[in-house]
């Protein structure tokens, strides 16, 4: 069942909205919260807060009710943990501004870039004329200095930012994570997609949106521990690659061609050995065989891999997380 879409009758209003993904953010969340509001509240920027619950097995909802008993405070709860980009998406879908902010709930990205991020895409100045002409669509935030990362962490990351931009052929921001503001329409056209698996930071770019690089220095987390483990990661590249290129398939398909050609001249080669050389009985018979039949299997394995790749073209068309907001 596709979830309603509660911003379908909502008239749009100059107000940026902040979704903030939260899964076991008990320690922090309520800190998260107070230092967000302080923040706008001090740029004068009119705003509205959704907290995505994502299916935290902590104290994390009971906190935010008590929250939002004290504030305006708007909770949008997933049910089971979906995923940090789906609970993104939930957010995205639920906000009702013409500006959208994502950030995460730990701190590490802090909030008091966003009065700067927000000035940018909403008085988007032409340098060359001087005119406001709001030729920018989103304001994504990159970290400017990863020395306080562990190697293993800095080397990680740079393999993924080479590999993707490698293989899928998108250009991307270097060390640009999930803290980012958006227009309306940019917003529109993401939650518009049917896909599940969404991987923000390679699927605004692909879309061809206008993206202003905005520098910024994480601080350490607040408080709790990460969410995203090495097995996190491993699947946020797998996401990338599958999700954005057929290139692995073309790959598969092109390979199986090359070997049944290969192949295939082996055959032969073994034939004319048997009609003009000096063979083992039996011997070419059996490899001659062989040959020919993997010949076959390894053509049918290429047309197999681009059919399948054409499919992927044409339909991607996974449902999207249910949510309801409390």
């Amino acid at each position: 069942m596709k979830p309603v879409k509660l911003t379908q009758n909502v008239n749009r209003r100059r107000i940026l909205s902040v979704v903030i993904p939260a899964f076991n953010e008990e320690l922090v969340i309520e800190e998260t919260i107070n230092r967000i509001r302080s923040v706008l509240k001090s740029a004068k920027i009119q705003s509205e807060l959704l907290v995505v619950n994502d299916g935290s097995t902590d104290g994390t909802l009971n906190t935010l009710k008590r929250i939002q008993q004290s504030g305006s405070l708007r909770i949008i709860n997933l049910a089971t943990n979906t995923g940090h980009m789906s609970a993104i998406r939930a957010g995205l879908e639920a906000s009702s501004g013409e500006y959208v902010v994502t950030i995460d709930a730990d701190l590490q990205d802090p909030p008091e870039y966003i009065p700067d991020m927000y000035k940018i895409i909403s008085l988007s100045r032409n340098s060359k004329s001087g005119f406001f002409d709001n030729s920018c669509d989103v304001v994504q935030a990159y970290r400017a200095d990863r020395t306080s990362d562990s190697i293993w962490k800095r080397k990680s990351a740079s393999l993924y930012y080479k590999l993707i931009n490698r293989i899928t052929g998108i250009t991307l921001i270097p060390h640009a994570a999930d803290f980012r503001i958006m227009k309306r329409h940019v917003v529109d056209s993401v939650i518009s997609l049917s896909e599940k698996k969404l991987v923000f930071r390679l699927l605004i770019p692909s879309l061809g949106f206008r993206i202003e690089a905005f520098p910024i220095v994480r601080d350490a987390r607040f408080a709790g521990k990460s969410k995203y483990t090495k097995r996190k990661m491993i699947s946020l590249a797998v996401d990338s690659i599958i999700g954005f290129t057929n290139r692995p398939l073309r790959f598969l398909a092109y390979f199986g061609f090359y070997a049944s050609f290969i192949l295939l001249l082996g055959a032969l080669g073994t034939l004319l050995l048997f009609l003009f050389g000096n063979t083992l009985p039996g011997w070419p018979s059996i490899v001659l065989l062989i040959l020919s039949f993997n010949a076959f299997l390894f053509a049918g394995l290429g047309l197999v891999g681009e059919y399948v790749g054409r499919i992927y073209q044409l339909l991607q068309a996974r449902p999207a997380p249910n949510w309801k907001e409390i």
